[in-house]
């Protein structure tokens, strides 16, 4: 899904609420438990994930999957990597840091 189908879909009235954290992503599931068990991790690992704000790669396609099985078609490949990139450092942040 190109990223205009993305904003374009998160602009529409009845638009899926597309997560903007790691957190988020887990949080679709109604307990961590769940998600735990549709991926096949035990619920301290998935715990972990949301505390750390990152999800190992290996992962990442059982994720999308298991949310796709789910009706989460918002949950893509991109989003998941999206959602594990690094912020830009701008020249302002290296000087605010500097300060």
């Amino acid at each position: 899904m190109e990223i205009f189908s993305i904003i374009n879909l998160a602009m529409s009235e009845d638009a899926p609420t597309i997560p903007s954290s790691v957190r988020e992503l887990i949080g679709l599931w109604p307990s961590r438990r769940a998600l735990s068990g549709a991926i096949g991790v035990s619920e301290s690992r998935v715990h972990k994930w949301a505390q750390a704000g990152t999800i190992p790669a290996r992962y990442h396609k059982c994720l999308i999957d298991a949310a796709r099985s789910l009706g989460f078609v918002e949950v893509t490949a991109d989003l998941v990597v999206a959602l594990h990139s690094a912020p830009a450092v701008t020249f302002s942040d290296v000087r605010e840091r500097v300060a």
